[in-house]
């Protein structure tokens, strides 16, 4: 007989999990602050004050000024040009809309078939469309997913098989180790019966963030000392937290352009560099990380609707849901990444608590309605060749309590005893290619 406690231990042990982790996170930084949404507009303006700092610029003013060639030595600016060129493309980045189109072929199999008179497997290959909008990575990610796939039935019918939507912000409070997120996501799958399901909530996300791919530390390179090779001197350190280095050439040229006679850069823009300093560094780390471990822990309410023969079956209440995530990527554009979701239900399902029902042929499981957990296990590689993505995915969804029937307060049960129930297991495999527009 399946023990209910079970997944209430596992529950237990992964929230202890995420306190230890919170744990050893510790209180943020003290100049490690949150970057508001709005500063990245005033961020990329006091850049753009900054251009006038670049090679050909300065050169010829160098010649036609004489005052500005004593304090500006293109030497010793070189570093900044490369810093400053590195964050004005983050930053621009973070406020632009990157859209791509998928297209996938899907191997679906599934044990538990529905039916008052048949139980068993059923198998089908699909053709799937999909398009993803996605904007920045640091301090906000916002991640829009929709896509639809077509098959043909046994019957030589062309119809819906799946179509999903997907929207989640991600927001992240003074370092890439925490965030928040809210999501909200909508599925209708014809292969396990659900007419409708939809899933709404949020939580928390703990990130680990280990190593650099060689890109990466190049980038990071240019970013902290304005070079792929560090020499002493070269650091812009000292440069943004106070007025030395190159300051004092940005306030001669600056003075000059504008007719004064002086000019002082304010103490705002010194800022906005410091913060586009660090919004570059927390992108650098989520996009070029050769090693991701986190930890999601969530709160979300479901609304389902499933078709069981000519039953149909309404189900809503509430889960906590926990979601560990491993992430490995050897060299820049290959990626491979495990998340294993395990989906608790904490309450709130109208299903009486007295029944039970075997679910599993083989294992002779035996579950009680209203104390049930869903696992999914999504295993996926991703390799980038010549700016395409290529993707093969294995999802492994179990239900160990999936729509089933009850009539009088007992669950329907076909001829050969076994209740009747949309699948239970499922096994999809996706090899898709997505293709940014």
């Amino acid at each position: 007989m399946y023990d209910s406690a079970a997944p209430r231990l596992l529950a237990r042990v992964l929230l202890c999990l995420v306190i230890g982790l919170l744990a050893s996170v510790g209180p943020p930084r003290a100049q490690a602050q949150a970057i508001e949404l709005d500063r990245l507009e005033a961020i990329e303006s006091s850049l753009r004050e900054l251009e006038p700092l670049n090679g050909p610029t300065l050169g010829a003013l160098r010649t036609a000024v004489p005052a500005i060639d004593s304090v500006c030595a293109l030497a010793s600016l070189a570093p900044l040009h490369h810093a400053l060129s590195v964050m004005s493309q983050v930053v621009a980045g973070e406020q632009r809309l990157n859209a791509s189109a998928s297209f996938a072929l899907r191997d679906n199999q599934a044990s538990g078939r529905q039916g008052t008179d048949t139980q068993g497997n059923q198998e089908r290959q699909t053709v799937e469309a999909g398009i993803s909008v996605r904007r920045g990575l640091y301090p906000l990610e916002v991640n829009l997913q929709s896509s639809l796939s077509i098959t043909r039935t046994e019957t030589q019918e062309i119809q819906e098989d799946i179509s999903s939507l997907f929207l989640s912000v991600d927001r992240h409070l003074n370092s890439t180790r925490f965030e928040t997120f809210a999501f909200l996501q909508r599925v209708s799958d014809d292969f396990l019966n659900i007419d409708q399901r939809y899933e709404s909530g949020g939580g928390v996300v703990l990130n680990l963030w280990l190593g650099r791919t060689r890109t990466g530390v190049r980038v990071d390179q240019r970013l902290r000392h304005g070079a792929t090779r560090a020499t002493p001197g070269d650091s812009l350190l000292y440069d943004l937290q106070g007025r030395g280095g190159w300051v004092p050439c940005f306030e001669a040229v600056q003075g000059y352009l504008a007719g004064a006679s002086t000019y002082t850069v304010p103490d705002s823009t010194l800022e906005d560099l410091r913060a586009a300093r660090d919004v570059a560094a927390k992108v650098v780390e989520k996009r070029h990380h050769q090693l991701r471990l986190s930890l999601l822990g969530g709160f979300f309410g479901e609304l389902e609707q499933a078709s069981v023969d000519a039953f149909m079956v309404n189900n809503r209440g509430w889960r906590v849901e926990l979601r560990p995530r491993l992430a490995w990527q050897p060299l820049e554009g290959l990626r491979v990444q495990g998340d294993w979701f395990l989906k608790y239900r904490i309450g709130g399902f109208e299903a009486p608590s007295t029944v039970t029902a075997p679910i599993e042929r083989d294992g002779g499981l035996v579950t009680q309605v209203g104390q049930d957990v869903r696992t999914e296990l999504d295993l996926s590689i991703r390799a980038r060749v010549r700016g395409v993505d290529l993707v093969l995915r294995h999802l492994r969804l179990r239900d160990f309590l999936p729509p089933f029937v009850v009539v009088d307060g007992q669950p329907l049960r076909n001829a050969e005893g076994m209740p009747v129930a949309a699948s239970w297991k499922r096994n999809l495999t996706t090899f898709e290619v997505s293709i940014p527009l």
